[in-house]
């Protein structure tokens, strides 16, 4: 199995792979094993960088900024640009598997998960489905030609794969282990959401982060899950969708998956409050919990036999 993991920007990669090496260094994932590393540097589009040897499987690891040109720092959060070049990143690497990692603020719905937490920070949120809201109006800086049929649903993917979720679920206490506590606002338990009704709502064509409150919202009131039951809006961020977009420009995509994983950095409407001054250690360890989350499930998998 050809497993990506594609994370969207630089300074979410540095925490990710902080997480990574970390459990490598404390021999917690004896079945992951690094082949390359610091091989895909700025407008490196087909370099990963990294890559491990999971058994008989590879999982090839892309920071998404990496793919832009040196000296186009600021398109990074161009949603049309993004999904151009993942979209020809994805025909090139063919993935059986795609896992794309992503800062997010929680939503109020995700909060229903637990009745007694009033936060999510350090959380990290699992699912495969998707929604969109193309929020251009509300910048007027973004120049993008992607533009989408208002909403734009990926709601009726298949399973992953059987019972992935029941799996995580009965696998939630070692799956989180090895997770920290956020500076700002942590949850009291720093743990892993996973569920086959979670949908991560897209924040799609903002660029300039000061349009981000009234673009939240706006994605946030628009969707409606009617004639969905009970799916639950867990998140919103900028990229999952992007991601599920371009795979969708892949030959056969209805046999690859798309599994989000949602690091939460920040409660619904509290950016300033949450991330605000502590931006690097707010996003940087809910980076490294997502790191923790995925490589633990992918050695519980490999363990128990659930993959190739």
């Amino acid at each position: 199995m050809n497993i990506m993991v594609l994370v969207n920007k630089d300074f979410e990669y540095a925490g990710y792979q902080a997480g990574i090496f970390q459990q490598i260094l404390d021999k917690k994932i004896p079945d992951l094993h690094v082949i390359a590393k610091d091989t895909g540097t700025r407008g490196s589009k087909f370099v990963p960088s990294c890559v491990y040897k999971l058994g008989a499987d590879k999982v090839r690891e892309f920071c998404i900024s990496y793919l832009f040109e040196a000296g186009k720092d600021v398109n990074t959060s161009n949603s049309e640009e993004k999904h151009d070049l993942l979209k020809e990143l994805l025909k090139e690497e063919k993935p059986d598997l795609i896992i794309s990692v992503s800062t997010t603020e929680t939503t109020p719905i995700g909060l229903e998960c637990d009745p007694k937490a009033d936060t999510k920070n350090g959380c990290v949120f699992m699912g495969s489905q998707f929604f969109a809201k193309d929020c251009r109006k509300y910048d007027s800086t973004t120049k993008s030609h992607l533009y989408l049929k208002e909403p734009w649903y990926r709601l009726d993917f298949p399973p992953l794969f059987g019972g992935l979720y029941d799996f995580i679920h009965d696998n939630q206490a070692a799956i989180s282990e090895g997770m920290l506590q956020v500076p700002n606002h942590p949850a009291a338990q720093t743990t892993v959401y996973a569920d086959e009704k979670y949908v991560s709502l897209g924040v799609i064509n903002v660029m300039n982060y000061d349009c981000y409150g009234k673009a939240d919202a706006a994605t946030y009131e628009e969707f409606n899950p009617s004639g969905h039951d009970k799916l639950l809006p867990i998140g919103l961020e900028t990229t999952h969708a992007v991601v599920r977009m371009a795979a969708e420009e892949i030959p056969d995509h209805d046999t690859v998956p798309v599994l989000f994983v949602s690091p939460i950095v920040d409660r619904y409407e509290c950016f300033n409050e949450d991330v605000g001054m502590s931006w690097d250690e707010q996003n940087f360890i809910s980076s490294y919990n997502s790191a923790i989350a995925v490589s633990n499930m992918l050695q519980l998998l490999k363990q128990n036999g659930k993959l190739s």
